[in-house]
């Protein structure tokens, strides 16, 4: 019989993979899924769980220089960049999401250190805390930073990186 629902969404085979295969991954997303059941929908909402999956050959780069990123099918893409005032002294920042803490559900204190779960809280994770300012209904707290981007591309230049846009699975030969 067939659904008389569009059941694409809630079709493993839609993510890649490499995440599929993680257990890590998909506990770490699950429970998210989970927690935020209930949670509002922000337009602009990222999540924490089940990051860094899949980054390109630029990452550390960008990172280095200030990229907040975005996490797209297990891509990280760049989102926005910090001002220069933002960066640390040595001109770094810490904006990578950390390791999942399951949103400090699974402490260390309450669990053996050798429980599956056992996690540190992320004590001070910068990206937790700029992507929570995006999370509104209006124009998102990285708007007018990234309106300076849009802006620095129209009259300056700019690169773009677009490999996660394609999808391409090759198998076999001739």
């Amino acid at each position: 019989a067939r659904s008389t629902m569009d059941m694409y969404h809630y079709a493993p085979t839609r993510f890649a993979p490499e995440a599929t295969r993680d257990p890590e991954w998909v506990n770490a997303k699950s429970h998210e899924a989970y927690v935020k059941n209930y949670a509002v929908v922000y337009p602009h909402d990222q999540p924490l769980a089940g990051r860094n999956l899949r980054t390109d050959a630029l990452h550390s780069l960008l990172a280095a220089q200030g990229c907040v990123f975005e996490e797209k099918l297990g891509w990280e893409r760049p989102g926005w960049f910090l001002e220069p005032s933002e960066l640390t002294s040595s001109g770094h920042a810490d904006a990578v999401p950390k390791e999942y803490d399951y949103y400090g559900g699974y402490l260390q204190s309450y669990h053996e250190e050798d429980h599956p779960l056992a996690r540190p809280v992320n004590e001070d994770h910068l990206y937790h805390r700029l992507v929570d300012g995006e999370c509104n209904f209006t124009w998102p707290a990285s708007h007018e930073k990234v309106g300076r981007e849009v802006d620095a591309c129209r009259n300056r230049v700019a690169v773009f990186n677009q490999s996660y846009f394609g999808k391409f699975f090759v198998a076999g030969g001739y």
